[in-house]
């Protein structure tokens, strides 16, 4: 139910979540059988188990730590969109 960094749904958490919001809005769910339970899955090998949290370690964590050592954010590089400040006048433009 949860991408891999396990924090984000994956397209199947976010299908039963969008079924149970059509469902509460009194809309047909756009998935069948949402309300089911998952059947479960079978149990890994503790190599298999372990597997999934060092590559979430890996990819997810230790450069997450790494960048609070150094005082970074992931964002670090990123430059403002209008660095410069501007006026004004009220509008929105969605049209973008």
């Amino acid at each position: 139910m949860y991408a891999p960094d396990r924090i984000h749904l994956s397209t199947l958490g976010h299908e039963r979540v969008a079924s149970q919001a059509l469902w509460t809005l009194g809309l047909p769910p756009a998935m069948a059988g949402w309300r089911e339970p998952l059947e479960p899955l079978p149990a890994p090998s503790r190599l298999e188990a372990i597997e999934p949290d060092r590559h979430w370690v890996t990819e997810h964590l230790r450069p997450y730590l790494r960048r609070r050592r150094r005082g970074e954010t992931s964002r670090d590089d990123l430059l403002p969109k209008r660095p410069e400040l501007s006026p004004w006048d009220g509008v929105l433009d969605l049209s973008r």
